[in-house]
Formats: structure tokens, C-alpha cells, sequence
């Protein structure tokens, strides 16, 4: 009921756990790509941005869900002051 970014699951699949313990933090935290997006929610709007001004540069070639995620733990972690340039 409260307003909402992403609203779905952390990925679960089976394939990862032989070698989960040696994965990095987006990856592992990263949101399922079928998930329902607020698209007028201000971070949302802010990623959506981001990965529009990517699409010419190899961060394009990141699936979209894992490339949120490294935007969500960069942001989170302090290490970028500002998503958009």
C-alpha cells in the first residue's frame, strides 16, 4: 500500500549455490526482472534516466534488473554522488 520503487522478489534460482559465496553484492541482491515497476517513483524515474544516458556504453550489455542493482548498492554505499552526470 505505501508508495513503492520495485515491488517483486530477489532472485532464488538453484543454479547459483556451488559457487554463491564468491559472487558479488548486486548479483546477489539484485531484483528479478519480472517485477512491477513504479515508474512515477522518484527513484525509479532516476535509474530509468541513468540507464537511458548508458545505452551507448558497454554498461548497456548489463541485463537491465542487474544493472538497477549496481545502481541501487552504488548509490546506497556512497560510492556515487550523483547518479546523472
Amino acid at each position: 500500500r505505501r508508495p513503492f520503487c520495485v515491488l517483486g522478489s530477489k532472485y532464488r534460482g538453484d543454479k547459483w549455490y556451488d559457487f554463491i559465496k564468491t559472487m558479488e553484492i548486486p548479483l546477489l541482491n539484485h531484483i528479478n526482472g519480472n517485477a512491477i515497476y513504479n515508474v512515477s517513483h522518484m527513484i525509479m524515474n532516476l535509474m530509468v534516466s541513468q540507464l537511458e544516458m548508458e545505452a551507448d556504453q558497454l554498461y548497456n550489455f548489463i541485463p537491465f534488473d542487474l544493472r538497477m542493482g549496481q545502481m541501487w548498492v552504488e548509490g546506497s554505499l556512497g560510492l556515487v554522488d550523483n547518479m546523472l552526470p
